[in-house]
C-alpha cells in the first residue's frame, strides 16, 4: 500500500515539476518578443519615407504591441510565481 502511494506521489511530482519548467520560459518568450517588436520597430523607422509611409504605421503597430508584451511579461511571472534571471537582469538594466 505505502508503496503505491509513493509511486503515485512520484508520478505527480514528476508532473508537477515538467509543468514548472515550462512556465520558466512564458515570461521570457513575452520578453523576447519585446525585444523582437522594438528592433522591426526601429528597422520599420529606418526604411520609412514620406512616399512609403505605411513603414510608419507599422512602426508604430510593433511599438503599441511591445507595450502590451512589456505589461504582461511581468504579470505573467508574478502571477505563476517564477523568475529568471535573464528576466531579473532585463529590470535592472531597462530601469
Amino acid at each position: 500500500m505505502d508503496e503505491e502511494r509513493s509511486l503515485h506521489r512520484r508520478e505527480e511530482d514528476r508532473k508537477s515539476r515538467r509543468l514548472r519548467k515550462g512556465m520558466y520560459i512564458l515570461p521570457s518568450l513575452f520578453t523576447t518578443a519585446n525585444m523582437y517588436l522594438g528592433f522591426y520597430a526601429i528597422q520599420q523607422v529606418t526604411q520609412g519615407s514620406l512616399a512609403d509611409y505605411w513603414h510608419f504605421d507599422h512602426a508604430a503597430m510593433a511599438i503599441g504591441f511591445a507595450v502590451l508584451f512589456d505589461g504582461l511579461d511581468g504579470r505573467i511571472a508574478r502571477m505563476t510565481n517564477t523568475t529568471s534571471d535573464f528576466g531579473e537582469n532585463w529590470i535592472r538594466w531597462r530601469m
